[in-house]
């Protein structure tokens, strides 16, 4: 038990995506997440990061490239789907509060995040009921294609009123 009184601290924790990216890009709710797991084992507190035997463990159910998951829903919910690289400045100027900062994140998951094999092995002998990506989406395609459907239909009222 730590001084605290925390008997064991559980924490979903991320990469620290400016190391990640050599210095380049801070995405501060993955830095901050990693500041914080940095300073729980400097404290030696009792801890989890969704880890065992003291090693963290990047939970991935699969780790396919963009243009094989637009493949793999266009098969599956029998529409076409397809992958458009948006590039960091383009996405970060969409405005909406955090656009910078997921803008940064996607780009250093693209550019310096080049495989999850090891990952993706590791979750799923941690956790053998884990779904691969087209049989999760197989599972639960009404709901993607209510969700498809209800984005043409605004899409649709948005052109119409104008």
């Amino acid at each position: 038990m730590s001084e605290s009184g925390v008997q064991h601290f559980v924490y979903s924790s991320l990469a620290n995506y400016k190391k990640l990216s050599g210095g380049e890009l801070s995405v501060p709710h993955c830095d901050m997440k990693a500041a914080l797991s940095d300073y729980t084992r400097s404290k030696n507190l009792p801890a989890t990061f969704v880890q065992y035997i003291g090693r963290t463990v990047g939970v991935v159910g699969a780790d396919d490239s963009c243009h094989k998951y637009a493949a793999t829903m266009s098969k599956v919910l029998e529409r076409e789907i397809v992958y458009s690289h948006i590039p960091r400045e383009t996405y970060a100027a969409f405005g909406f509060p955090g656009a910078e900062e997921l803008a940064k994140m996607f780009d250093v998951q693209r550019r310096f995040i080049p495989s999850r094999r090891l990952d993706l092995i590791e979750s799923y002998a941690l956790n053998a009921s884990m779904q691969p990506f087209e049989q999760w989406l197989r599972k639960n395609k009404a709901r993607m294609i209510a969700l498809l459907d209800a984005k043409v239909l605004a899409e649709k009222s948005l052109l119409s009123c104008c």
